[in-house]
């Protein structure tokens, strides 16, 4: 495993990292771990949260992807891992800043992979619930079924190893959000103003 500090929000510094490894070694694997959360209520709408959801959550992905696919698909060959989230499965109170871009990575993961795999490039959508890890600390509200950063690497790696389109856990909280997803508006919204935001 190669490692490289950049800052994805930099498109030519991606750029430069992803050459500088691919001259090393070719790229087997990448997984996209981009993210920055930071709760955003609908009475303090702050938009330098937004604009950094989408400069780190989306486009920062996008700048890796834009660096290395174009590397895979001249040798044939590559995986590309997109780490986006269970909050992207439907929008969810308090985190207007964050799940939009984690849905946008769910579609996008779904546009890309069909010519990506005619191309020999398998894609992958990692989406996991909370994980114990700096970013979920701050959270001043219950977190369901929080999984250790050691349990969430081991699902992940296990996922990658068998080349699986999606990866999403803790189970119990992945199907309750898909559940979720497929509900007529008008129940999903009660569900939320019922047990959510009580």
């Amino acid at each position: 495993m190669l490692t490289a500090p950049v800052d994805v929000t930099d498109a030519q510094a991606v750029e430069n990292v992803a050459r500088q490894l691919g001259e090393t070694t070719p790229l087997d694997l990448v997984v996209i771990s981009s993210g920055a959360w930071h709760p955003v209520k609908p009475t303090e709408f702050d938009p330098a949260a937004f604009a950094k959801a989408v400069d780190v959550n989306f486009m920062g992905v996008i700048n890796v992807l834009s660096a290395v696919v174009p590397l895979m698909i001249e040798r044939g060959g590559g995986h590309v891992a997109i780490v986006a989230s269970v909050s992207g499965y439907r929008g969810l109170p308090n985190a207007a800043a964050y799940s939009p871009m984690k849905a946008a990575l769910i579609n996008l993961t779904e546009s890309i992979r069909p010519q990506l795999l005619r191309m020999g490039v398998h894609v992958t959508i990692i989406n996991p619930g909370f994980v114990d890890t700096p970013m979920t600390a701050v959270n001043k509200f219950p977190m369901p079924f929080l999984m250790s950063a050691e349990t969430a690497a081991d699902r992940i790696a296990k996922g990658l190893i068998s080349r699986r389109y999606e990866i999403a856990f803790p189970t119990r909280f992945v199907v309750m959000l898909k559940i979720l997803r497929i509900l007529p508006n008008p129940l999903f919204f009660w569900i939320i103003n019922k047990f959510i935001l009580k």
